[in-house]
């Protein structure tokens, strides 16, 4: 083989192959931190989503609280949280429906969130108005109002949709583990 071959060629076959080993072996390893890195990406991003409905979750009580308090007390102080509640609120919903842009099925179910939400919240507002207007009667009427029990399906939707992040949580993360090794 060496009478084949000159000592040039044998020099430059024998710095050829490790070469091209290492260049194997780095884009490998490459791929392999880039695969960690999106799975990473991933886990907190869905860490991201349900942060996001817990606090949607927080603000709807929170206007409800402030709202019933306010009907309670009569006292102004109530409207400031009352407020914030509902600001803070209607943005955590603009924050889930971008943080789900990927999810299909999420957005569905943000699709038929959206107007009980928006129900639930124009219902408190009147309630805050009536009982502005000095028609409290009418507030307190209006609060025990039921129909159709919109927070109970407000709340059933979210608690779907933390059950759904919470399972793509437990996968990414098992994905992220497995990468890391």
């Amino acid at each position: 083989l060496s009478k084949l071959l000159s000592t040039r060629q044998l020099i430059l076959c024998g710095m050829t192959i490790p070469i091209g080993l290492l260049l194997v072996v780095g884009g490998l390893q490459w791929r392999s931190v880039r695969s960690y890195e999106a799975s990473r990406q991933w886990v907190n991003h869905t860490r991201f989503v349900l942060v996001a409905l817990e606090s949607l979750v927080s603000d709807l009580s929170k206007a409800e609280i402030g709202q019933r308090s306010y009907l309670l007390t009569h006292q102004d102080s109530y409207l400031g949280p009352y407020e914030a509640a509902l600001g803070d609120g209607r943005d955590q919903l603009r924050m889930v429906r971008q943080l789900t842009v990927d999810n299909a099925g999420q957005q569905q179910k943000l699709n038929r969130l959206e107007p009980l939400i928006a129900a639930e919240f124009a219902k408190l507002e009147q309630t805050v108005t009536l009982e502005k207007n000095l028609d409290h009667a009418g507030a307190v009427k209006l609060a025990a109002d039921n129909a159709g029990n919109p927070m109970n399906q407000i709340q059933a939707t979210l608690l779907q949709m933390h059950v759904i992040e919470r399972g793509l949580l437990e996968e990414r993360e098992a994905t992220y583990q497995r990468i890391g090794r």
